[in-house]
């Protein structure tokens, strides 16, 4: 037996297990800049047919083409936010000492009532200290805010990073396409060439079954928020829809924002006879936009546009909430879309890859 052959190849191991560590650890700690990058990544490819288009059809240079992409998306993001402005005044109102005190008195009221009824069957709520629960949560209610407000300067970092990524994504986007053929060795481009194009296609069908989601969604919401009666109606719903494109978790946190500013613009109600019943309709109607969106929507998006299945889609997000929070469990599907499509470019006769990717 050779114990120096065997000692080497257990050395050759341990090294590339120290580099590999060393390598994940590494990306671990650049986590933001890579999510940075990767999602300007993915407004690169949005933008890429918008770009194209100007380019063609209005005859502008590549550089003007990129401004006026930029400039849009700018003035969309503008518009957005402006939509907020009334909504965060009135919710500051809302918040405002006596409406709080009020809404205090109120769920007080409530509670003792409930337990009232309870302590027939021989269950003391005040022993849980209930009570003392929501009075905590209700007295936090202005803190949540605050601390929202103290998160703008680290988002705002964020959005000036991947808007400046974004537009040299966009404006070179050619030149990274020739980069990438040109560290390859030849025999590869067209593997590469074939890898970009496919890729195009399905991320761009992806997006617009995105759109017509969040768009069924927002309509959905709209509607019964109007029905019921729920004052800035558009804003919340068109939040609400945005936050569903975070998979799985972004419904329970529009859930939640929504019932929260129900809340806060009628602190005066009545908790149990009209702010309750209240609540239970933005419940209902919500689960009932949820269950249209889930059996309907997703698995269409999902499973159609990337060619995956729903399992899949559920480990890969997953996975990818584990290493980078929301937002990679929002970037999970398009860059998992890349990978797969590389894979299959480049290993076609791989017998875990020809599984992976036999729908692509």
């Amino acid at each position: 037996m050779d114990y120096k052959l065997i000692s080497k190849g257990l050395l050759d191991t341990i090294k590339k297990l120290v580099f590999t560590c060393i390598g994940l650890y590494a990306l671990f700690l650049l986590k933001s800049v890579i999510i940075y990058i990767a999602t300007a990544g993915v407004i690169a490819l949005m933008a890429y047919p918008f770009k194209s288009y100007l380019k063609r059809e209005w005859h502008l240079s590549n550089t003007s083409a990129v401004m006026v992409v930029m400039s849009s998306f700018a003035l969309l993001s503008l518009l957005f936010l402006s939509l907020f402005i009334p909504l965060i005044m009135q919710e500051a109102h809302n918040l405002s000492l006596g409406n709080i005190a009020k809404f205090k008195e109120n769920v007080n009221a409530a509670f003792l009532e409930i337990n009232q009824f309870t302590v027939r069957y021989g269950v003391d709520l005040t022993l849980f200290n209930l009570g003392d629960l929501i009075h905590k949560k209700v007295n936090n209610t202005p803190k949540v805010f605050s601390s929202v407000i103290n998160s703008i300067g680290s988002f705002s970092v964020g959005v000036f990073s991947v808007g400046f990524i974004s537009f040299f994504f966009i404006k070179e986007s050619e030149q990274i396409g020739n980069f990438l053929i040109s560290i390859m060795p030849v025999e590869n481009e067209k593997e590469i060439m074939s890898s970009i194009i496919k890729t195009k296609k399905l991320l761009s069908r992806y997006f617009l079954g995105l759109a017509v989601q969040i768009l069924i969604v927002f309509v959905a919401y709209l509607i019964s928020l109007f029905v019921i009666g729920v004052s800035n109606a558009l804003v919340i719903a068109f939040l609400c829809a945005l936050l569903n494109l975070i998979p799985y978790v972004g419904p329970l946190i529009g859930l939640g924002l929504m019932g929260l500013l129900a809340t806060t613009e009628n602190l005066g109600m009545d908790f149990k006879t009209e702010l309750l019943p209240l609540l239970g309709k933005i419940g209902v109607a919500y689960g009932l936009t949820q269950f249209i969106d889930n059996n309907f929507s997703q698995p269409i998006i999902f499973s159609k546009s990337v060619n995956s299945h729903p399992l899949e889609i559920f480990i890969v997000i997953f996975v990818f909430g584990i290493l980078m929070g929301i937002v990679g469990m929002i970037l999970a599907v398009p860059i998992y879309t890349v990978i797969k499509v590389v894979m299959k470019e480049f290993y076609p006769e791989n017998p875990f890859v020809k599984a992976l990717t036999q729908e692509l």
